[in-house]
């Protein structure tokens, strides 16, 4: 018992002075068929020759999303769609064509999950969009009714399956 007792009162020290250890791996070690380390910086080095390219393949891609997400929006302040079909379509569009989106929403909205993350995202753009653009209508009635589909949403979040 008293073994026990200075064996884990040495545990902590041994563990933090291992840490310290010039020489000794902070990561724990991967198999070889386990995946690399996911580079999070989407863009190339200035001096690589495929910069240009990438650059203007995320242009395209950023101004396809920006034209569906409009279309989105206007059809969800319109009420042609509901909080839900909305999302899915944005969901499933940057999910194949423009997931740099998805990240920037991940880091933005509030949520756990990234459809009710999507959700918040496009009651926010309906509201600026009512402001921006059509000022002369009352947005009371579509933010209450997109807001009470987003209170629905967030209730139930595992509605969506």
């Amino acid at each position: 018992m008293l073994s026990r007792g200075f064996a884990m009162a040495f545990l902590p020290v041994v563990l933090i002075t291992a840490s310290q250890t010039p020489g000794c791996p902070r990561e724990p070690a991967r198999c070889a068929d386990s995946p690399a380390p996911v580079n999070e910086s989407w863009e190339p080095a200035a001096d690589q020759p495929d910069r240009e390219i990438w650059l203007d393949d995320l242009r395209q891609r950023r101004n396809t999303f920006s034209q569906l997400a409009d279309r989105v929006t206007d059809e969800l302040m319109l009420g042609e769609i509901d909080l839900r079909a909305a999302v899915d379509r944005i969901l499933y569009f940057c999910l194949q064509n423009y997931p740099e989106h998805l990240h920037h929403v991940t880091d933005v909205e509030p949520g756990a999950d990234i459809r009710i993350k999507l959700a918040h995202s496009l009651v926010r753009a309906v509201r600026c969009r009512l402001e921006e653009r059509h000022p002369e209508l009352d947005p009371r009635p579509v933010l209450a009714r997109i807001k009470r589909e987003l209170h629905d949403i967030d209730a139930q979040p595992e509605g969506w399956k």
